[in-house]
Formats: C-alpha cells, sequence, structure tokens
C-alpha cells in the first residue's frame, strides 16, 4: 500500500466493510440487523480491542557488553562455539584457544554433516 494510506483508516474501513458483509448474513440467517451507527460504533469498540490486546509494551532492550578476560599467567583458554544448519543437515563447530596476553595459540573450525 502507499505511504499515503492512513494504517488506522484503513483498518476501520475494512473493518467496517467486514461489519457489513457479517451483519447481511446475520439478517439472511437469522433476521436481526444492526443501524449503520451500531455497525460502526462496533467496528469501533473491536479495533480498540483488537489493539489492545495486540499492543507490545516497547522495550528498551538491554545493551550487555561482554568483554573476554584473559587466563591467569602461564595458562591457556578454551572458547567454543556451535552452530546448527537444519536445511544443509550439518552441524559446525569452533575452537579458539588464547594464551594469557591473549595471542591466539591454536583454532579450529569444522562443519559436521549430521542427520537433524
Amino acid at each position: 500500500m502507499s505511504d499515503s494510506y492512513d494504517e488506522d483508516k484503513v483498518a476501520m474501513v475494512v473493518t467496517i466493510a467486514w461489519s457489513i458483509w457479517f451483519n447481511r448474513n446475520e439478517v439472511r440467517h437469522r433476521g436481526s440487523k444492526k443501524s449503520g451507527v451500531a455497525l460502526v460504533q462496533w467496528t469501533t469498540q473491536y479495533l480498540e480491542e483488537y489493539s489492545a490486546a495486540n499492543c507490545l509494551p516497547v522495550m528498551t532492550p538491554m545493551i550487555q557488553v561482554v568483554g573476554w578476560s584473559p587466563p591467569p599467567m602461564l595458562r591457556c583458554k578454551i572458547n567454543v562455539d556451535g552452530a546448527i544448519f537444519k536445511a544443509h543437515e550439518a552441524v559446525g563447530v569452533g575452537n579458539l584457544i588464547r594464551d594469557s596476553h591473549g595471542q591466539v595459540v591454536a583454532a579450529l573450525s569444522k562443519k559436521i554433516n549430521a542427520r537433524l
């Protein structure tokens, strides 16, 4: 849709059309008919309830800075990670070994075929 359309107005028009169609079916099958004013009131209330039920609270994302800390002197630290590639029936693993100065001692990255 074009940016010139107001989303709330479009929702109102579509929901009014739906309520008219629904009211027509009510008249055909049950004989009960709502007035135009009643349809607009029902539509307004329906959209308000729908919006309230589907409104997600705006949450500020918490930013957490995660830093790497070196191991004690004369020790190494191993970081491990993995990933699953279901469409390719494979997994991936990775290892990184660093010394107490943060220098990379060894690294490994491997794809492993696996039935998932």
